[in-house]
């Protein structure tokens, strides 16, 4: 495969930093490359049709809590949009994840993943890393991604539901890679049952602009803590689903992490499980 790197900082001739650099990229775009992934991950969907259970281990993951920050979103806007990612399936589209522990372990959407198994990520510093799909939720369209590597920024998870007129952001990247962290702010709307019928779940009514892109990016309140993630938008024109009309639905975060088995513990706990897990 191909790859690349460029720097404007002076490397001395005997380093190798460049050719490793370029190495590794190319490294990534041969791990999700279409031909690579049908040769290597074919086998059964994630979750069979139907299904509404979290997909290949009902085992609880131990999330480590994080402070709720009580400083303005601007204050930390940076560290926010270093926590959230693009992802580039391969086949074209693209979407939005965010990262929830220094460790790598990101959500998304299931329509973004789709069946695949491994999906290239891309930060906000330029850098792709490869993601492997943990576990999915084909109803409540959530999915959990492991990157390579570790000492990510994560996002504080609240853990109280946010209120109709509540003031919310959202992160992620409407209708074009290019435009990956684009912030835009708006207003929770409602509560609403979701849409179509048979997907019992409550969906969070904002409108906060988002566009196909958006799927798996964050919600967040006015102080940069995490809320909801973004899943779809009303559109009155079928044949222009990417209309914006500020009617946009979100999956409330408590929900989402539930149906993916994660489990929000106090960092002694999250701790003790740890060793308890190490020791095994």
């Amino acid at each position: 495969n191909e790859g690349r790197f460029e720097t404007a900082e002076a490397i001395a001739p005997d380093q190798k930093v460049m050719m490793q650099l370029a190495f590794a990229d190319a490294a990534n775009q041969l791990a999700t490359s279409p031909e690579l992934r049908q040769m290597m991950t074919e086998r059964a969907p994630l979750t069979q049709p139907g299904a509404p259970a979290v997909v290949q281990d009902r085992s609880r993951i131990p999330l480590r809590r994080v402070a709720l920050s009580q400083q303005p979103i601007s204050n930390h806007i940076d560290r926010l949009r270093s926590a959230t990612v693009l992802i580039e399936t391969g086949t074209g589209s693209h979407g939005s994840g965010f990262l929830i522990t220094e460790e790598g372990l990101m959500v998304t959407n299931k329509h973004v993943v789709g069946g695949q198994r491994f999906v290239r990520v891309r930060l906000v510093s330029g850098r792709a890393v490869v993601g492997e799909v943990l576990r999915a939720h084909d109803l409540r369209d959530i999915a959990l991604v492991k990157l390579e590597g570790s000492g990510y920024p994560v996002m504080a998870i609240r853990e109280t539901p946010v209120a109709v007129t509540e003031e919310v952001y959202a992160i992620g990247a409407p209708q074009m890679k290019q435009l990956a962290w684009t912030v835009t702010r708006g207003v929770v709307s409602a509560w609403r049952p979701a849409h179509p019928p048979g997907r019992p779940f409550d969906l969070i009514q904002s409108d906060v602009a988002i566009h196909g892109g958006n799927s798996g990016g964050p919600m967040l309140d006015r102080q940069g803590n995490q809320v909801a993630i973004a899943v779809l938008g009303w559109s009155p024109d079928p044949n222009n689903p990417s209309a914006n009309t500020s009617l946009n639905g979100f999956i409330p975060i408590l929900d989402g992490l539930e149906k993916l088995g994660l489990e929000l513990v106090d960092p002694a706990e999250y701790q003790r499980r740890r060793n308890l897990t190490a020791s095994q």
